[in-house]
């Protein structure tokens, strides 16, 4: 179940120990984390978290989660996109990416957003896939928008992030709305 998906410009490969210090690096970053509550990580945070990752990925694909390494075609590594099963009774999941910054802007984010998404619906069984966004987060909630997902819910003051309260906005992406 650890397949490598592959998009025109993009490689995703299920996430392994190798990739612990690119993920640390990105995870550590301060505009990875500008619309996150909480602190940023600690490197042994990032690292606990990315064991949980790779651990997980054996109980796909009723359940479990995955976190996929995006190389360009220099296969040079640029981001992740990760997929996690929240209920795996009713088959919902949540995505979630990150990408390092000189790399925003070119659309790398939605192409492997969309390829994620295609899989996860077709081999992981998905049947509701979730994003929890803050709304301050413009990029990511066009993003949400742009991939055909809908927004369900507005969570106000959901976030506290660096003192201030920011809304979240709950999108959602049943299989059936697959354009």
């Amino acid at each position: 179940m650890n397949a490598v998906l592959n998009t025109e410009r993009l490689s995703l490969k299920p996430m392994t120990e190798e990739d612990i210090s690119f993920i640390v690096d990105l995870d550590t970053r301060l505009e990875t984390h500008q619309y996150e509550t909480g602190e940023i990580p600690t490197s042994e945070m990032a690292i606990k978290k990315c064991r949980w990752f790779i651990d997980n990925q054996k109980l796909l694909p009723a359940e479990g989660a995955v976190k996929y390494i995006l190389r360009n075609i220099d296969t040079e590594k640029i981001g992740y996109v990760s997929l996690e099963c929240n209920w795996e009774v009713t088959r919902e999941w949540e995505i979630g990416y990150g990408l390092l910054s000189e790399f925003w802007g070119y659309g790398f984010a939605a192409e492997a957003v969309h390829k994620a998404i295609s899989y996860g619906f077709e081999k992981l069984n998905i049947h509701k896939l979730m994003a929890f966004i803050n709304s301050e987060n413009k990029k990511s909630v066009a993003l949400a928008r742009r991939i055909g997902m809908v927004q369900e819910g507005h969570m106000r003051e959901a976030r506290l992030v660096n003192g201030n309260w920011n809304d979240e906005f709950v999108f959602t992406l049943l299989k059936k709305d697959l354009r």
